[in-house]
């Protein structure tokens, strides 16, 4: 593995590891948020209710997807192999979760994810 190779592997890791941070951080708000909200005060609650519910799930499956690339490439020294299916694993939470039309989500996570997904793509190509 070369010096450039570890490099940006660490780089990699610390960018999972805020991220996975992040994410904690905002499923705490989200779901303060979502125990708050008082449906016979609001009419409006049961559609932010829903909204706020979808944005947690994608927050979930954000959260998978990054333990599972960090588990991936974070762990040992992992191999190309591990690298390109770290990459097909970023690849898919990028389009379901990211900009997938009906995925509510942070912008600071969809920004920190797109760094993740950008390192992954130049490692595995």
């Amino acid at each position: 593995m070369t010096l450039r190779l570890r490099t940006n592997l660490l780089g990699l890791c610390g960018q999972l590891e805020a991220l996975r941070v992040n994410l904690e951080r905002y499923r705490d708000r989200y779901s303060a948020k979502l125990s708050s909200i008082n449906p016979s005060e609001d009419p409006g609650a049961e559609r932010l209710r829903t909204i706020i519910s979808r944005i947690l799930e994608n927050i979930d499956g954000v959260t998978r997807a990054v333990d599972n690339i960090s588990n991936l490439v974070c762990s040992g020294e992992p191999s190309i192999a591990s690298i390109v299916k770290a990459y097909h694993i970023a690849d898919r939470t990028y389009y379901r979760f990211i900009v997938g039309r009906d995925a509510p989500i942070p912008a600071s996570i969809r920004s920190a994810f797109y760094e993740i997904y950008r390192t992954l793509k130049l490692m595995a190509i």
